[in-house]
């Protein structure tokens, strides 16, 4: 039988809606659990490119723009 005469089938029969909610309770309880994985490395991906400020307010102003490179202290000033 095709799927559409099954879903028909289903529809008509008693309690659907107790099956349907059951049904999207058995799939969000196994894709909650990917959303931890999946957050951290997106925001592992996105921190890079956010600006200074909102680095700041994403994690309650612990980090500090480097001190090193192009964001440390110029070299000439130093010596004077």
């Amino acid at each position: 039988m095709s799927r559409a005469v099954y879903a028909k089938l289903w529809a008509s029969t008693a309690q659907y809606t107790q099956r349907r909610h059951y049904a999207w309770y058995q799939i969000w309880s196994r894709v909650i659990p990917w959303s931890v994985p999946w957050g951290i490395f997106a925001m592992w991906m996105v921190f890079p490119a956010m600006p200074v400020e909102y680095r700041q307010a994403l994690t309650f102003g612990i980090w500090q723009k480097p001190n090193i490179g192009t964001h440390g202290p110029d070299p000439a000033d130093a010596k004077k």
